[in-house]
């Protein structure tokens, strides 16, 4: 699986309300896009599936935590 952001509702559809219930019906969206990884792809797929605004407010939430996440230094190899 590649880790982009729209791989990532797969990720956390099992957790606990706070992320899960956003998750769980992106992660169950079989046109969910993974490509190309922009905000806009994602904004313009939930605008035409009918999301509410409270549903776009959370995915804009979602791709600024997700863009100021640090990233893991690589391991060894």
């Amino acid at each position: 699986m590649t880790n982009t952001f729209g791989s990532r509702p797969a990720q956390f559809a099992d957790s606990p309300a706070s992320l899960g219930d956003p998750a769980r019906p992106a992660a169950e969206d079989p046109a969910w896009p993974n490509e190309p990884d922009r905000l806009g792809t994602y904004i313009t797929h939930l605008e035409q599936a009918g999301a509410t605004t409270a549903a776009l407010q959370t995915l804009t939430d979602a791709w600024i935590g997700d863009a100021t996440r640090p990233t893991p230094e690589p391991g060894p190899t």
